[in-house]
């Protein structure tokens, strides 16, 4: 009797523990569960607050669908195309590839087109975003219609709700159509990268880059920025066609009252080098020194990177270190725009002239591209210049440009 009654003591406590083990292991997938949940509750929160705070930093430019009559619809040209058109030509207008600063984002409506639904709502995830970028942000939303005339086609394109431009013409007209609507978004938005764009088709529009930004300039409701950049391109149009003079005048009258533009002020110097006046350049070198190095967020990076071996360059061969200007020029070269790059190349000839190296020089001008800008050619005439008196032998400055 004893021997049973302790079996089955035994086994009671062996039920007992085991009935608790399996308490422990469920109160510990409890607080996992509870954990989870939290932790899942957390990283929505957290995911919505990232995503309340990129809408409310949202800028940029937003291409909403066009309406279009029914015969451009049923021959493929609906709505989402001509959006897509006018998205594609707003691309090259603004990623021209000459502009300083950095380009404004284009997207489409598509873009942002999140289909994950937030359950028990009917509502996408998608709409949420849209719905917050439209309450919370800065974009430009751009939209239009286009329809049929007496004549032919009109294309209206409107910016927000307050904008709005009517382009007509013939039916074979709507690529130029387009391109009108296209150029006149760019101009309200961000009308300097416009003129920019103007300056580098074949041919050149200057006149009608130079009449835009004068029109930045007498807008009194233009910001500072918007002012400063104005006048440097402007500045600069009038360099690239090879009027140097107005071009300085034009740099010195923005420095004294945009002081703070980086990339405004390495103009000015440059064209004070430019124009043989060796003491203003050398006193705005320590100030494009610390504008580069506080590195202004609206400059694209190789912009800088270019600016800052100019910079490196010009002093050095102010104070007389050519070796020191020919490494800044070579690294030039491989950094910046095309013009940047091309005139970095040349100038790396007059450095290697003014350490006697004909033969270096010689090579160095015999591998140059011709000249792309009325500017680039007059620097390059400026640096045979200097390298025919180095080497002492003018046969290096063409009959043409001499």
């Amino acid at each position: 009797r004893l021997q049973a009654q302790d079996k089955h003591f035994h086994e009671e406590a062996e039920l007992e523990l085991s009935h608790l083990r399996l308490r422990r292991f469920s109160g510990w997938a409890k607080v996992m569960f509870e954990a989870s949940v939290g932790l899942l509750a957390l990283t929505a929160l957290c995911g919505f607050g990232i995503m309340a705070w990129n809408a409310a930093h949202a800028d940029g430019m937003v291409i909403e669908n066009f309406s279009v009559p029914p015969d451009m619809t049923q021959r493929g040209l609906s709505g989402e195309v001509m959006s897509n058109l006018l998205l594609d030509r707003l691309d090259k207008i603004i990623n021209n590839g000459r502009s300083t600063t950095l380009a404004p984002t284009i997207a489409g409506t598509g873009s942002d087109d999140i289909r994950v639904e937030i359950p028990e709502t009917g509502v996408s995830l998608g709409e949420v975003w849209r719905f917050l970028r439209r309450w919370m942000g800065h974009e430009s939303r751009i939209g239009g219609e286009i329809y049929r005339t007496a004549d032919g086609l009109a294309v209206s394109v409107r910016i927000g709700a307050a904008n709005v431009a009517m382009f007509a013409g013939k039916d074979g007209d709507l690529d130029s159509l387009m391109q009108q609507a296209a150029e006149h978004v760019v101009e309200v938005i961000d009308g300097p990268r416009l003129s920019t764009y103007m300056s580098i088709q074949n041919p050149p529009r200057h006149a009608e880059a130079r009449a835009l930004l004068e029109r930045i300039l007498a807008d009194t409701t233009s910001s500072p920025d918007l002012r400063a950049r104005a006048m440097n391109d402007l500045g600069g149009s009038y360099a690239r066609t090879g009027d140097a003079a107005r071009a300085l005048v034009i740099f010195r009258r923005a420095h004294v009252l945009y002081s703070d533009s980086a990339i405004l002020t390495s103009n000015l110097l440059s064209s004070e080098d430019l124009w043989s006046h060796p003491e203003e350049a050398l006193t705005l070198i320590p100030q494009v020194s610390r504008q580069f190095q506080s590195g202004t967020g609206i400059y694209r990076p190789e912009v800088l990177s270019a600016g800052r071996q100019r910079l490196r360059a010009t002093k050095a061969r102010l104070l007389g270190d050519y070796d020191e200007e020919a490494q800044a020029d070579e690294n030039g070269a491989d950094i910046g725009g095309a013009e940047s790059r091309a005139l970095a190349r040349a100038k790396v000839a007059g450095a290697l002239a003014k350490q006697h190296d004909s033969d270096g020089t010689r090579n160095r001008l015999k591998n140059l591209q011709p000249p792309a800008t009325p500017y680039e050619a007059a620097v390059r005439t400026v640096m045979r210049v200097h390298v025919a008196a180095a080497l002492k032998d003018w046969s290096a400055v063409p009959a043409d440009e001499a």
